[in-house]
């Protein structure tokens, strides 16, 4: 927790809040997803694809736009 706290504070130096905060929430959504799927059997619909999809194209559409 402390480690991906000071790379926020780090990546902020370089730019927006909105597109740092997207993109940590994104890695934080999707590496909680990935861990309870392998280490939990958590299984994903389509749905759960589907939305983390919408989370990444986001992302980009921000940064492509930004």
């Amino acid at each position: 927790m402390t480690l991906s706290l000071v790379l926020f504070s780090i990546a902020l130096k370089s730019i927006p809040i909105s597109h740092a905060y997207l993109v940590w929430l994104a890695v934080g959504a999707s590496s909680i997803a990935v861990i309870n799927h392998y280490l939990f059997d958590q299984q994903h619909t389509l749905a759960h694809l589907f939305c983390f999809g919408l989370i990444f194209v986001g992302v980009v559409g921000l940064k492509v736009i930004g």
